[in-house]
């Protein structure tokens, strides 16, 4: 039997980098079924660790691997697939309010796509200015600990106090939830316009959490507010929402991928239109779009009409090891139960 192997695009302990170990996700026995969908760590409170200049630059990217033969995990309590739906994007103070194109109708599904591997893409770093942009300046870097390491992954802004990742970047996919998270949108070179917020309520797929089902690896969080007390509202806006659309579409894919040839510490922009399926999966299968940036541009957004509407339908979650693919990024699919996260998270 051939045998498959994924990479998250989360950055990874140092320590564990140091030993050259890596952990496998997707592999460990599964917890008892969920009644739900959804689940939180609602109860933990803000936290007061520090992350120094020194800390964040430790937070390196290291490999962790899913076999794609690994068993899904427990089915959710949702139906896969229903009504489409938009929630608009919010511009911050002084911008215009973003105009939204004519909304095509879904692509069929499921679609096989155009491309066969590498789906073609366009990558390159975005401006110092253009960072701060709208839309753009949506985005942001993530460090957090996670099973005592120092790590780092992408995320956007979803609300005036909510951020969206990919669900790896909060929840080890085993039942234990990532501490101390930082966000710093439109980050550059260790440091952002905005200031910087403390994140904390992670929300993620129960597929994801107890069993590591990459098909619902997305999640989101609660954030404070910066030192100047601003939250998103006043300082970013945020980045509109869209589930049950179906393949088939273009994005525009960003992240702060910190493994070689990057640093981590300027943002990436990949354009690319939807490439196929992931037919390696069964049930809700993950979807692809060119893109080569490398570990810590996890939980980075797919913007569905950038620019317009700013729809955030995918985020990077994972690419193939074995064999290679290094030149594709897959996101789980934008169904019901991505929407049942997404209200958790903005409730």
């Amino acid at each position: 039997m051939k045998t498959t192997s994924k990479i998250l695009l989360a950055g990874l302990p140092v320590i564990a980098m140091a030993t050259g170990s890596f952990a496998a996700v997707g592999t460990a026995a599964p917890a008892p079924a969920p009644s739900t969908a959804v689940v939180t760590n609602g109860t933990a409170p803000q936290s007061t660790f520090v992350w120094t200049a020194a800390a964040m630059q430790a937070a390196k990217p290291m490999e962790i691997v899913a076999k794609g033969t690994a068993k899904p995990g427990p089915a959710p309590a949702v139906k896969a697939t229903g009504p489409r739906g938009l929630i608009a994007s919010q511009a911050a103070p002084g911008d215009a309010a973003p105009e939204a194109q004519a909304v095509p109708a879904a692509a069929p599904q499921p679609m096989s796509g155009g491309f066969t591997y590498p789906t073609p893409f366009t990558r390159y770093q975005v401006e110092s200015q253009l960072r701060k942009q709208p839309g753009t300046r949506a985005v942001g870097k993530l460090f957090f600990t996670q099973n005592g390491g120092s790590y780092v992954c992408s995320a956007s802004t979803i609300s005036d106090n909510e951020i969206w990742t990919a669900g790896h970047c909060v929840s080890d996919g085993a039942g234990n939830w990532s501490s101390n998270m930082l966000f710093i949108p439109s980050y550059r070179n260790g440091t952002g316009p905005y200031g910087s917020f403390s994140c904390f309520n992670q929300t993620t797929s129960s597929a994801w959490h107890f069993s590591g089902d990459l098909r619902y690896d997305y999640a989101g969080a609660d954030c404070g507010t910066n030192s100047l007390g601003q939250n998103f509202a006043s300082t970013t806006g945020w980045l509109g929402f869209a589930w049950n659309w179906g393949y088939g579409f273009h994005y525009d894919d960003f992240g702060y991928p910190a493994a070689a040839p990057f640093n981590g510490q300027l943002l990436q922009r990949c354009e690319s239109s939807f490439g196929h399926v992931d037919a390696r999966m069964s049930g809700l299968q993950p979807q692809a779009i060119g893109c080569d940036m490398t570990g810590g541009s996890s939980g980075g957004p797919w913007i569905w009409q950038f620019g317009t509407g700013n729809y955030v339908n995918g985020e990077n979650s994972y690419k193939y090891t074995t064999p290679s693919e290094p030149l594709e990024m897959y996101s789980p699919y934008y169904g019901d139960v991505t929407k049942a996260v997404y209200d958790a998270v903005v409730a």
